[in-house]
Formats: C-alpha cells, sequence, structure tokens
C-alpha cells in the first residue's frame, strides 16, 4: 500500500511539474511572438524613415552639387595648401621654441 501511495504523490509532483513546463512553453511562445511582432514593426518604421530620408537626399543633390561646383570654382587649393603648410611650419617652430627654453630653465 506504501508503494501505490509513493507512485500517487510521485505522479501527482510529476504532473504538477509537467502543467508548470507547459505553461513556461505557452508564455515563452507568446513572448517570442510578441518580439517577433515588434521587430517587424520597428523594421517597417526603420525602412520608412530610410526611404525618407534617401528622398531628402535626392532633393538636397542638386543643391550641393552646385555649391561644391561654386566652392572649387572660388577657392584656390594650391594657395590654401602652401598656407596651411605655412602654418604648420610656424606652430612646430613655435613649440620646438617653447621647449628649448623650457629644458633650459629646468
Amino acid at each position: 500500500m506504501a508503494l501505490a501511495e509513493d507512485l500517487g504523490s510521485l505522479s501527482m509532483i510529476s504532473y504538477g511539474l509537467l502543467v508548470i513546463f507547459v505553461i513556461i512553453v505557452v508564455r515563452v511562445v507568446f513572448k517570442f511572438r510578441e518580439l517577433n511582432a515588434t521587430m517587424k514593426d520597428s523594421a517597417a518604421k526603420l525602412g520608412d524613415k530610410m526611404d525618407s530620408l534617401e528622398h531628402e537626399y535626392v532633393k538636397l543633390k542638386p543643391k550641393l552639387d552646385e555649391i561644391n561646383a561654386t566652392l572649387d570654382a572660388k577657392v584656390d587649393y594650391d594657395y590654401l595648401e602652401k598656407k596651411m603648410h605655412e602654418l604648420v611650419s610656424l606652430v612646430l617652430a613655435k613649440q620646438q621654441r617653447e621647449a628649448t627654453i623650457h629644458n633650459r630653465q629646468t
């Protein structure tokens, strides 16, 4: 009789664990479906935003090309590069002088 009672209580525990497992599985499946729907919605919104940005870029592209052409016509790049090189040389020379003065003082 004790064996029958042990088997009965064991089967009740097994049944309870099975019910808990099924509940957890169902809940996880619903969460995954919810996540999938959220991801699809987010992907659709992102696609719409990308299309909107691309449309704006296409509208602005001719103006940007015009501005670039105007700048290219008005900027003397060789002169600008020469002046930048002179500026870098002056800054380096000043740093070297300051380093030399600092080394003499210490």
